[in-house]
């Protein structure tokens, strides 16, 4: 409970983009700058982001800074202290997604947060864009603009910090449906299956997810079609994160969450993010006694991104994509 309340005063998840500017900003005690994250700023972010208990693996900072240079925005002071980050980075042509918004705390009575989303926000240029936030921060972002509230399902962040028991789950499949390690032959069928689900392209960063250095992926295979693959990540704080986890059936997603967990030892704990309106996928979770942390509400500038959430076992990355 007490983790809960201080991740509940700490973290928000944001919307983000663009902002060139690196004029230095003058607020009464210190002086910092808001521009574009680089490679040798992950350390300093993946640090504040640690203590603030996010759950995103370092390598996805790499993937999005190479993906959307701009995508990721920076508070920086006069003596190269990071102390802020918010991220609003291109998903596709018309959608933009936002997160790992957090600023530390000795800065949070500045002006630093308004600005961070500022500059992303403008980086979207107008396009849709989607975030996460906890019910306290529904009103900031409508009052930007960021007006359609997913009102059909939130999203269930669960989280322990000591290891899980696997053998709670089956691994028991259906008939003709076979688990795979992944290997790079299975992309086209996994591409074909993630665009069936997501409505939309995402070779780049589907190629990337399988392939982390410090991933492990599992692909359900039938009559030489996918039927659902799933990853599980170490992440910055040195859990084992499930993410994505998508499949037809939930037994097939019981049997690779039970593998996935099995595969990564090493693990200090476990996270996931699931979807409140896919029942099964919440009746997994309760087997293995893991704590819901936070409820996360969906709002976008415009449209829904529209899935079938009956599919959607575990969220691919919460601070940066939206399924």
């Amino acid at each position: 409970m007490l983790l809960h309340i201080i991740r509940q005063s700490v973290r928000v998840f944001s919307t983000a983009t663009r902002g060139k500017t690196e004029e230095l900003t003058k607020i009464p005690k210190f002086a910092y700058k808001i521009r574009s994250m680089r490679m040798e700023d992950i350390p300093q972010v993946v640090e504040i982001s640690r203590q603030n208990l996010f759950q995103y693996p370092a390598s996805s900072l790499k993937f999005w800074i190479e993906q959307d240079p701009d995508g990721i925005k920076i508070a920086e002071t006069e003596s190269g202290e990071i102390i802020g980050s918010c991220s609003t980075v291109k998903n596709s042509e018309n959608l933009y997604f936002g997160g790992m918004f957090t600023v530390q705390e000795k800065s949070r009575n500045s002006d630093v947060g308004r600005k961070l989303l500022s500059e992303c926000h403008a980086h979207a240029q107008g396009k849709n864009i989607g975030v996460n936030c906890d019910f306290t921060k529904i009103g900031t972002f409508k009052r930007r603009g960021i007006i359609t509230f997913e009102s059909d399902w939130k999203s269930l962040e669960y989280e322990t910090y000591t290891p899980v028991n696997a053998a709670l789950l089956s691994d028991e499949l259906p008939s003709g449906v076979e688990l795979h390690e992944f290997q790079n032959s299975l992309l086209p069928a996994i591409f074909e299956y993630d665009y069936s689900l997501i409505g939309y392209e995402r070779r780049s960063t589907i190629e990337a997810s399988c392939n982390d250095e410090n991933s492990k992926t599992l692909v359900a295979m039938k009559d030489g079609t996918c039927v659902g693959f799933g990853s599980i990540k170490l992440n910055i704080v040195e859990n084992g994160r499930i993410g994505p986890l998508y499949a037809d059936d939930p037994i097939v997603a019981e049997a690779m969450m039970k593998r996935l967990i099995t595969i990564m030892p090493e693990a200090k704990g476990f996270a996931i993010v699931a979807v409140s309106s896919n029942i099964f996928a919440n009746l997994i979770l309760e087997k293995l006694n893991i704590p819901v942390h936070c409820n996360i509400y969906r709002l976008y500038r415009r449209e829904k991104v529209e899935v079938d959430t009956k599919k959607v076992f575990a969220h691919l990355d919460i601070d940066f994509t939206p399924f």
